[in-house]
C-alpha cells in the first residue's frame, strides 16, 4: 500500500498549517521529513514546486498582513500524489505574470525578455517561476481564486480572499 512517511509513521494524508510568521528553514525542514513508500525519485522536485508556492503565500499574507494560516495537504489518490496549497493572501492579477499562465509549456520562453522586465519591474524579489515550476512539475495543474469559503470566484471579485493551487503526479 502506498503511503506518506512524516515524522517516522505512514499516512495517506499529511496537512500542514504554516503560520504567515513561520521561519522558512522550519518550513523546509518539515517538508524534508516527508518521504514516499512508493517512490521517493522526484520527491525533491515536486517539494521544490510546492515550497515555490508557499513562498508566494507566505509574502502575500504578509503584504496583507492576513494571520491565517498557509494549509498544505499531501495525500495519496488512485493516480498517485495529491498536492494541495490552499492561501488567504489575497490573490494575483494573472496578466502581470511574465507569461500566460494558460498557455502550454512549450510556448513559454523563460528566456523571454518578459521575464526579465517582470524581475526588475519587482527588484528581483519577484522570478515569475513558482506556477511555472509547479505546471512543469506535475501532469496535473490547477489553479483556482476563492472567497472566505473557499468557493471559486473570477479573478477581480471583491469577494476573492486567496487561491488554492491543486496539483497531481501520475501513478507510477
Amino acid at each position: 500500500m502506498r503511503n506518506i512517511i512524516f515524522n517516522k509513521k505512514k499516512y495517506r494524508t499529511v496537512s500542514f498549517k504554516i503560520s504567515p510568521r513561520a521561519d522558512f528553514k522550519t518550513i523546509l525542514d518539515m517538508f524534508n521529513d516527508i518521504t514516499l513508500t512508493w517512490s521517493d525519485h522526484e520527491l525533491d522536485n515536486y517539494n521544490y514546486a510546492v515550497l515555490e508556492l508557499v513562498n508566494n503565500s507566505l509574502r502575500a499574507h504578509r503584504v496583507h498582513r492576513d494571520e491565517r494560516p498557509i494549509i498544505v495537504n499531501y495525500s495519496v489518490g488512485e493516480s498517485g500524489l495529491k498536492i494541495i496549497v490552499k492561501d488567504k493572501g489575497g490573490g494575483f492579477d494573472p496578466s502581470i505574470l511574465p507569461y500566460d499562465l494558460y498557455s502550454p509549456l512549450p510556448d513559454i520562453d523563460l528566456n523571454d525578455e518578459a521575464f526579465q522586465e517582470y524581475r526588475e519591474r519587482n527588484h528581483y524579489q519577484r522570478f515569475g517561476m513558482g506556477l511555472y515550476l509547479s505546471k512543469r512539475t506535475f501532469p496535473f495543474f490547477s489553479l483556482i481564486f476563492v472567497n472566505d469559503q473557499d468557493k471559486e470566484v473570477l479573478w477581480g471579485s471583491e469577494d476573492l480572499v486567496g487561491t488554492i493551487v491543486s496539483l497531481e503526479t501520475n501513478n507510477d
